[in-house]
């Protein structure tokens, strides 16, 4: 009798996690960027009272590394193997599966490492501005340019005064947030120019103005009904503060700077549709002080 990787319940629940296509996606994420591939395995991602068996169970497909689990966010995510696995229903040898874990290495653990890297004292500086604009979608979202760069210049010296307090060894690199070494490039829209590492080391919750420029810079942590998804926000702000725990102090000191960031939204933000800033204000500021 044929031995498969997944019992066909579990296989079921799990193929209910993968965006529907025709095509392959284990195919066609070879050929896409760290940031497209990390996109396509957070959408995957479930938690364990999604999960209807039992713990034993989930902890077998752990260690098949079928899943995988993220202790920062508190969910579980389809590996490559897994999506393999699902998409070619391969029955189980140990030659293959000695192949699959490396191909899984390649493709799985070697972006999602990225994930999880630290932050540059410069990417938390604009992650924490962004964040404080509430640029939380893509139709709400940060744009800058000559004429409004000072406000943007402003708004980063409330996330650089809050962040020296968290960095003292590094004080005088955030001093030296707006030193630019390139000639003949203004040194407050340069540092938008080189992003390019936050969507990877934030698994593109992050994101940059596509080329055809329908939006700006946002983070993408709302949910469809406009509420905030906690589990982004609160990973977003731990990697800004190295998972420090805040007493009640920083935390309101945190809420302070935030608000103070937020003063220039209005030249700041291009709005092309609706965002309800009352209750997201709220339920960040709550958050902040009962979850972070």
């Amino acid at each position: 009798m044929s031995k498969y990787y997944l019992k066909p319940e579990y296989k079921e629940i799990l193929l209910a996690k993968i965006p529907k296509s025709k095509e392959k996606h284990s195919v066609f994420l070879t050929k896409k960027p760290v940031k497209n591939i990390q996109e396509f395995f957070t959408s995957t991602s479930f938690i364990k009272d999604e999960w209807p068996y039992s713990t034993s169970e989930l902890d077998h497909l752990l260690n098949e590394k079928i899943l995988f689990f993220s202790e920062e966010e508190g969910n579980y995510l389809l590996t490559y193997k897994g999506l393999i696995i699902l998409e070619y229903n391969l029955e189980f040898s140990y030659e293959l599966d000695s192949y699959l874990n490396d191909l899984n290495s390649f493709l799985f653990d070697k972006n999602l490492k990225k994930k999880y890297e630290p932050l540059k004292l410069k990417n938390k500086v604009i992650l924490l501005t962004v964040i404080g604009l509430y640029a939380f979608s893509p139709d709400f979202s940060l744009y800058v340019d000559g004429s409004n760069k000072s406000e943007f210049a402003e708004s980063v010296d409330f996330s650089v005064e809050l962040l020296k307090k968290y960095n003292q060894k590094n004080v005088c690199d955030l001093d030296k947030i707006w030193n630019s070494n390139i000639v003949g490039e203004d040194p407050i829209l340069s540092i938008l120019r080189r992003l390019d590492d936050i969507p990877k080391q934030t698994g593109n919750i992050f994101k940059v103005a596509a080329r055809d420029k329908t939006h700006g810079i946002y983070v993408d942590i709302l949910n469809k009904d406009g509420s905030i998804a906690e589990n982004k926000a609160l990973f977003l702000l731990r990697k800004i503060f190295d998972n420090k725990i805040l007493d009640m102090d920083q935390k309101q000191e945190l809420i302070d700077s935030l608000n103070n960031i937020q003063k220039n939204y209005i030249s700041l933000i291009q709005s092309n549709g609706t965002i309800d800033r009352i209750n997201v204000k709220i339920q960040l500021r709550d958050m902040i002080i009962e979850e972070f």
